[in-house]
């Protein structure tokens, strides 16, 4: 017998392989989630004070948010898609951000649900793909203690995904966002990269979205707590 739990006037399905969201209009099945980290301003590259995208690099050699595969067997909270993306961001970054629970991943701003979502059309999926959109303070994100972490899990499953870590400023993806499959950008240095097209398209879906999703986070950053683990720095990100 499938079971269900109430949230937010939608019910959630507790059992089987893809986490459902039904509503008296809709029901969408996902089966991957994933955080979009938006810093409030960024001042060591080309646009001093401009707010910038955080991105890592895959092993298929694309820039993405941070996300993956729903899995019923640890994603099984208040709102389990919103805790397949709070365990994928902190996998694939190798433990450098650590959200304290999903509702500081989930909870709306200022009225506004900050998530989009997109049909995932690759081979074997076909499912939605739900990305929750995060905004942090300026200087709290180093890039060299996320590559620490990510260079001290190396071939450590599931820490291993990831192998580097930039930004994008906003204002120079946006004329990207629009085109077909993967897009190239240059990134807050002047190196171009490739955005993957799943990425874009949710960043895409993000700013049509009624309520403009990223400007509202943007104005509700995250408090962001430094600790060290283990002699890693890690970003604890909470209300």
């Amino acid at each position: 017998m499938e079971k269900y739990l109430k949230y937010k006037k939608k019910y959630i399905l507790l059992s089987g392989s893809k986490p459902i969201v039904r509503s008296k209009s809709q029901q969408k099945h996902y089966h991957a989630a994933g955080v979009c980290i938006i810093e409030k301003s960024y001042n060591h590259g080309r646009k001093p004070g401009e707010p910038a995208y955080i991105f890592y690099k895959s092993y298929r050699g694309c820039w993405e948010i941070l996300g993956g595969e729903y899995d019923p067997a640890k994603d099984i909270g208040t709102f389990a898609i919103a805790e397949t993306a709070k365990r994928e961001s902190y996998e694939e970054s190798a433990t450098y951000l650590n959200f304290e629970n999903t509702g500081v991943i989930g909870k709306k701003v200022s009225g506004i649900d900050v998530m989009s979502d997109q049909q995932d059309t690759r081979p074997g999926h076909g499912t939605f793909y739900r990305a929750y959109f995060v905004a942090i303070p300026s200087g709290q994100f180093l890039r060299s203690e996320a590559t620490a972490s990510l260079t001290a899990y190396v071939g450590q499953s599931p820490y291993n995904e990831m192998t580097d870590v930039t930004r994008v400023y906003l204002s120079d993806l946006e004329p990207e966002l629009g085109k077909a499959g993967d897009v190239t950008v240059v990134d807050t240095h002047g190196t171009t990269i490739t955005i993957s097209a799943l990425t874009k398209a949710l960043i895409r879906n993000a700013g049509r979205a009624s309520g403009a999703i990223i400007q509202a986070v943007l104005a509700n950053p995250k408090k962001v707590t430094k600790i060290t683990v283990g002699g890693l720095k890690q970003l604890v990100i909470g209300d």
